[in-house]
């Protein structure tokens, strides 16, 4: 004797999984990805900025010169940055 409950049509549809983006609205998800990673390099924050840089490259397959320089930028960058380090303790 199994113990589930039937699922509903209105479960079903709550955990369907949504509808493949327009292309459309595929241009704007990787448009909105640009505009993040170049805020967050203007912030400096070169780790957040590859981030979206990266989702842009996987949703596109590719990254347009400008946003491939950026990359670039956000690379070097990102290895030149000071990291902190824990407080010397003097003996």
């Amino acid at each position: 004797m199994s113990t589930s409950r039937p699922q509903t049509s209105a479960h079903r549809e709550h955990t369907a999984r949504p509808p493949p983006l327009t292309h459309g609205a595929h241009e704007d998800v990787i448009e909105a990805s640009f505009d993040r990673a170049a805020a967050y390099e203007r912030l400096g924050d070169f780790e957040h900025a590859l981030e979206w840089l990266d989702r842009a490259a996987r949703i596109s397959g590719d990254l347009p010169p400008a946003y491939r320089a950026l990359r670039d930028r956000c690379i070097r960058a990102e290895g030149l940055r000071l990291r902190p380090r824990g407080r010397e303790v003097a003996s």
